[in-house]
């Protein structure tokens, strides 16, 4: 029987590298396990807080080597620590917010009928006094 659990406090690897040590000390006994229950028996001993992705491993292919194991166990490692320390990292923000003033939006209308005035209130720059052409009531002067 193989005395040997994983432990959340300690460092994974070093966990791992006791494990491959338990191995060649078998090997070295010509005490020989095939691939597929060396990789059962660590998914098996893998600490408490991996127990959704030692789930996850057993559903693996029967082909599913013990390095290839080893490596995937690597990964997520780098992967936990990474989340560990991202969370530690103060919050920043990633975004400016802006806010409107509570101010009504004021709401444009067009006043109904003509007007000597444009959009913008101001007059416009043709006026009945300066172009008399265009007034109906223009008479021309008689040449006396």
């Amino acid at each position: 029987m193989i005395y040997f659990q994983m432990e959340d406090g300690k460092p994974f690897s070093d966990q791992v590298h006791e494990f491959e040590n338990i191995i060649y000390d078998m090997k070295m006994k010509e005490i020989t396990l095939p691939d597929i229950m060396l990789v059962s028996l660590l998914i098996s001993k893998l600490p408490p807080s991996w127990s959704e992705f030692a789930r996850s491993l057993k559903h693996k292919p029967d082909n599913f080597t013990l390095s290839d194991l080893l490596v995937t166990l690597r990964i997520e490692d780098k992967h936990r620590i990474s989340q560990k320390v991202s969370n530690k990292t103060p919050f920043q923000a990633k975004a400016h917010l802006v806010e409107n003033a509570n101010k009504p939006k004021q709401k444009i209308f067009k006043k109904s009928g003509f007007s000597n005035n444009n959009k913008f209130g101001q007059s416009s720059h043709f006026s009945k006094n300066k172009n008399k052409a265009f007034n109906n009531n223009y008479k021309p002067k008689s040449k006396i």
